[in-house]
């Protein structure tokens, strides 16, 4: 890290956060790092309200810069997932500076909107939600995953659902060239009427054996407080990565 303490800025690049969830962070950061308690900054958007955005598309486009090109911060986590970082994306990488390059950034869920922009060709992992993934492919913001472990995961979607996804998915000829698939939890797995006939499993290794993408097993990630960081990139240092969590 740049300094002795770890200055932390917190945006949300697409659904408002708690103000109470926010208050409980400094506590847990105590709690869990005595000796070296990191500063945890949140950007006043973080809270705001536009619809069903943490502010308009350029109030949330400005906060991320600020805080991501200012020298001042070793990390930049978003606030949390919900909708709404592919509304802000683009701007959000023209606007990147220097300073921007030399830090971490740490999300999930519609976060890894923002992540796939970023996807380094170095640590060749990387982790998104079904849904947000699908929803990339075709578009300019896609990632170059050529060679990447692809670790999925989903949440509160019925099997055929899951199945559409991954259809989608590994229909596409660039995730063709994936080093493979793992599978993370699917959690609060809706009713499918009819029975759908196949678990999430199931369904993965089906759609990866049709594409001829390799079968990798089970990831340890998810939708819930089990999650596991994925490193996006490689360095030596945390403020060096970009993380997707």
């Amino acid at each position: 890290m740049s300094k002795e303490k770890c200055r932390i800025g917190i945006v949300a690049p697409a659904s408002r956060m708690s103000p109470e969830v926010a208050e409980r962070v400094p506590t847990l950061a105590r709690a869990l790092y005595p000796d070296r308690t990191p500063e945890i900054v949140f950007h006043p958007q973080c809270f705001a309200l536009h619809g069903h955005f943490a502010g308009d598309d350029e109030t949330r486009t400005q906060a991320f810069l600020g805080f991501a090109n200012d020298e001042s911060y070793d990390a930049v986590w978003f606030a949390r997932g919900g909708y709404g970082s592919c509304r802000v994306v683009e701007a959000v990488m023209r606007g990147l500076k220097e300073p921007s390059r030399r830090k971490a950034y740490l999300g999930y869920s519609d976060g890894g909107v923002v992540l796939a922009a970023s996807v380094s060709r170095v640590k060749m992992t990387a982790a998104f939600n079904m849904t947000v993934l699908s929803q990339l492919l075709g578009t300019p913001l896609q990632p170059d995953l050529d060679g990447h472990v692809l670790m999925l995961e989903e949440v509160g979607e019925a099997l055929y659902r899951i199945d559409r996804s991954l259809f989608h998915i590994t229909s596409n000829a660039d995730i063709r060239r994936v080093s493979g698939v793992m599978l993370g939890r699917c959690s609060s797995i809706t009713p499918n009427e009819p029975d759908f006939g196949m678990n999430e499993e199931e369904i993965a290794r089906y759609w990866c054996e049709r594409s001829g993408i390799p079968w990798l097993g089970r990831a340890d990630i998810g939708h819930d407080t089990d999650n596991k960081i994925v490193p996006f990139g490689t360095g030596p240092e945390l403020c060096r990565s970009h993380l997707q969590g």
